[in-house]
Order: C-alpha cells, then structure tokens, then sequence
C-alpha cells in the first residue's frame, strides 16, 4: 500500500461512530487533532499552538496524535487569551 499525500482522510460524524461502536462505548476518550479544533470552535493551527505551548496534552499513537477528551473539556473550562501566546 503506498502513501497518498494529496488523500483527504473524511472525519466521521458522531451518529456515525456512535452506529458502528459496540455496545455501551459510545463516549470517546480520544479525539483528533481536527475534532478538537471543531470542539473548541478554534483552528486547527491553534490546536497546534495549544500542544507546543504544552496547554494541552497529548497521546501518540504510532504517528497519529490525540487528545483526551477529558483534556479539550479541562481546556474549554477556564479562559485563554490565544492571540496574546501565539508569535
């Protein structure tokens, strides 16, 4: 199988992951860089920023990178000035 870098990867929706879990895994722990951007309401650049500042941490699964839910929820509770931190 060869690497296609131009391959869009598609980000499936919740109803979606939800119909396919086994039963009673319906809470995700882990979420993509892109989910937690969407989370958030912020980029995915500033997802970036937030993980080289170490705001917020992060789990490596071979080369994919995610972050706890529990995580993005612990970051959205307090406030942030992003504009502020990003150079």
């Amino acid at each position: 199988m060869t690497h296609n870098p131009t391959r869009k990867v598609r980000t499936r929706t919740k109803a979606e992951l939800e119909a396919t879990a086994p039963a009673g895994t319906t809470e995700r722990i882990l979420a993509s860089k892109k989910e937690a951007a969407f989370m958030l309401s912020i980029s995915l650049r500033s997802i970036t920023t937030l993980i080289t500042q170490k705001q917020l941490t992060v789990r490596k699964i071979g080369k994919r990178t995610l972050i706890p839910v529990a995580e993005i929820k612990r970051f959205a509770r307090g406030d942030h000035n992003l504009s502020a931190s990003v150079h």
